[in-house]
């Protein structure tokens, strides 16, 4: 419940970001795994690639970007 609040939230600033600055742009990196990617897909963003064993603890992580209108 709380989780999905948050990701609405979340959601309406990034989409905010554009109004107030001049962002072309936005780019993250998460984990590699089902849950980060519908995340990931729910903000907007599309994935760019593979990081593997990007982490200290040697875990994959996924580029995420999303062109801002």
């Amino acid at each position: 419940q709380y989780s999905m609040q948050y990701l609405r939230t979340l959601k309406r600033y990034l989409d905010s970001l554009s109004e107030i600055h001049d962002i072309h742009r936005l780019q993250s990196t998460a984990i590699s795994d089902d849950t980060h990617d519908r995340w990931m897909k729910f903000l907007g963003f599309t994935c760019e690639g593979l990081l593997r064993q990007f982490s200290a603890d040697k875990v994959d992580h996924k580029i995420w970007g999303q062109l801002v209108k």
